[in-house]
């Protein structure tokens, strides 16, 4: 960016009357410089949109704040992230209000885990009080972010921290489709077995396979191959023969007919057995 640019651009952002707006573009500017690698301009324009946000309301700056935070890191300001986000968590715990409570304190939690604070992520959402705060929101982004940052060792330690079973269901699920989602087929089955609940296992396992953009060909037969493998242990007859009917779908679409062809027709018989042993019960 050529410094007369530079300047026009700060000018015109120096104009801009309300300070939420001009909160706005210092980290637009600020976000570029981290890309470009150039942090120490980075910095400055951060200190300028904290400075714009100081003349905000508490309840309008958090948002932005939380913003922030994500601006230092990426910046290399460790140390003043971590302490804005302690007087985030703060004031969040601060909130009378249990549904804004709630709310703020998974911002907090959210924000952690994106900068790659797990253990504190982690340790924020367990006080969430709202249960879908905290298991749907909070304690799937978490496994979201650490997958996504190849931290596996910390899905495994959230998962050992939940109670009750359906909370650990849920996290499962997530955790799974995530594993799928970058490339980790074999640690996306291996939870898929640890999941309770039939019905889980049958929405999971629809999230896994649902057709991705930039999901190569390799890709796709890497988790085809796993799924089978899967399915071959599933002991539940009504979840094996969905599973097979859902891995019919990407082998047709990968134009290999009789393989697909091949498990509708196992899935059917399955489906007939799960039927006649179901009939034989009652």
């Amino acid at each position: 960016m050529g410094l007369s640019l530079l300047s026009e651009i700060t000018s015109a952002m120096q104009a801009i009357p309300n300070p939420e707006y001009r909160a706005e573009a210092y980290l637009a500017v600020s976000n570029q410089f981290n890309q470009n690698a150039a942090r120490e301009d980075a910095v400055e324009y951060i200190e300028q949109a904290i400075h714009a946000l100081a003349q905000l309301p508490k309840d309008l700056s958090t948002f932005w704040e939380h913003k922030v935070v994500k601006q230092i890191v990426k910046a290399g300001q460790h140390n003043q992230a971590e302490k804005l986000l302690a007087e985030l968590l703060d004031r969040a715990r601060a909130n009378e209000n249990l549904e804004n409570r709630s709310h703020d304190l998974l911002d907090v939690s959210t924000t952690y885990a994106e900068i790659g604070l797990f253990d504190e992520a982690v340790q924020v959402a367990q006080t969430i009080e709202d249960e879908y705060q905290r298991v749907f929101r909070a304690f799937n982004e978490i496994v979201n972010c650490a997958i996504k940052h190849s931290e596996y060792q910390q899905v495994e330690d959230l998962l050992a921290l939940i109670d009750p079973e359906w909370e650990q269901d849920v996290v499962l699920q997530e955790a799974a489709a995530a594993y799928a989602f970058y490339g980790q087929p074999e640690r996306a089955f291996s939870l898929v077995q640890q999941i309770s609940f039939p019905n889980g296992r049958y929405h999971t396992l629809r999230n896994i396979f649902l057709p991705r953009q930039k999901q190569s060909r390799d890709d796709v037969l890497c988790l085809l191959q796993e799924g089978e493998v899967y399915v071959a242990s599933e002991i539940h007859l009504g979840v094996k023969a969905q599973a097979l009917r859902i891995m019919s779908q990407p082998r047709m679409r990968l134009n290999q007919f009789d393989h697909a062809r091949s498990l509708l027709l196992t899935s059917c018989s399955i489906s007939r057995q799960s039927h006649t042993a179901t009939g034989t019960r009652a």
